[in-house]
């Protein structure tokens, strides 16, 4: 059992599988590990861009949409834990969920998937809430080879509408990570509402991320500008206009930031002064978990618990009468 009633987020055995399938340094942490290397290879796209670039550009579009997730055995989930497939007409997203009560939706990252949230899901359906987390397509066990930030963004939606549909007791929250945090904010407003929202390691400028993403594979920088300006053009989605910058303003009053303070993927600058421009919005920093370890910490579980109002939702659903 997870002790979740005194305070703690201690996990057994069976969970730590999961969680620590995201302990190695994800692509992005691995950036800058060889330079020569690096360096060799934008060469070499660059004399293949030229020589032929549509066929250049078709590799690099399969290389970096082409999420590097894991899947998890359906057959072997943590105790507790349901599936359900949730069929739209862009594909099928595997959905994870767990518990009664108010729903909470948990949105994971690129390359990451809804295993990361397990142990959060199964503490929330410890505390009365329904926990409801699913693989973006693209990743884990749902359909797609391949994904983007449109695809994350449509994936959030019908999600959102999902929940929404399958929750009597209403939605008490919605959780974010990194680049699921720019899915969440461009989602359909209606489907979001007043809902207390959490975002942590957000990415604030979006065309930075993207640029570091392509930047992963070893692509010429001259390749990097080409394929953001045919990204935008075919997608018709605009990364200046799209990040938490631009968007997150319209939900601030009901948002808690949690940041590591030496995040090297989203700078925390970035989070200090959303907060400072955006006061009725709230920030809690934290220090050496970098920008994907933090999901797993006992302060996220804490700062969980008290943006849904964990013991008024606890005496709630243990006297209706009280409602």
């Amino acid at each position: 059992m997870i002790s979740l009633f005194a305070g703690n987020f201690k996990i057994l055995t069976g969970i730590d599988n999961y969680m620590n399938m995201r302990s190695k340094p994800s692509l992005l942490e691995k950036l800058g590990a060889n330079v020569f290397t690096r360096s060799m290879t934008q060469t070499t796209h660059l004399a293949v861009n030229k020589l032929a670039p549509e066929w250049s550009y078709r590799k690099a579009h399969k290389l970096l949409l082409k999420p590097k997730s894991k899947k998890v055995n359906l057959d072997q989930l943590p105790y507790g834990i349901n599936t359900q497939r949730v069929v739209s007409s862009e594909g099928t997203l595997q959905a994870y969920h767990v518990g009664n009560g108010p729903a909470v939706l948990l949105i994971h990252s690129w390359n990451g998937g809804a295993y990361q949230y397990f142990a959060l899901m199964r503490g929330l359906a410890e505390c009365g809430f329904k926990a409801i987390s699913f693989d973006h397509f693209g990743h884990g066990n749902s359909s797609g080879g391949n994904s983007a930030l449109h695809r994350f963004i449509n994936g959030v939606n019908i999600m959102l509408k999902f929940t929404l549909s399958n929750s009597p007791a209403g939605m008490a929250g919605i959780v974010a990570h990194s680049m699921g945090t720019v899915a969440l904010v461009n989602a359909k407003p209606d489907f979001i509402g007043d809902t207390p929202i959490m975002l942590v390691s957000p990415i604030f400028r979006f065309r930075d991320y993207f640029s570091l993403l392509v930047n992963v594979p070893g692509l010429h920088p001259q390749l990097c500008n080409q394929y953001l300006a045919r990204f935008e053009k075919s997608t018709r989605i605009v990364p200046d206009r799209i990040g938490l910058i631009e968007q997150l303003p319209q939900y601030a009053s009901q948002t808690l930031l949690i940041h590591d303070k030496n995040d090297q993927i989203s700078s925390f600058r970035d989070s200090l002064k959303f907060i400072s421009d955006n006061p009725s919005a709230r920030l809690y920093p934290m220090q050496n978990l970098g920008h994907d370890r933090i999901i797993q910490s006992e302060s996220v579980w804490l700062q969980l618990k008290a943006l849904l109002n964990y013991r008024e939702i606890h005496q709630l659903s243990a006297d209706p009468t009280k409602s």
